[in-house]
């Protein structure tokens, strides 16, 4: 009889849900920065 060590379980926890929320909230932040120093503004004499 063969017997297979055991499986090491992951375990899930929530930080590991956080990382493509971050990866998204850092991306928009980049393209909004981007994008406000790319738009031109009227300077008021």
């Amino acid at each position: 009889m063969r017997i297979s060590p055991p499986i090491a379980r992951r375990d899930f926890r929530s930080n590991d849900n956080l990382v493509p929320l971050i990866n998204i909230i850092f991306l928009l932040l980049m393209f909004f920065m981007i994008a406000g120093r790319i738009a031109v503004s009227d300077v008021v004499p």
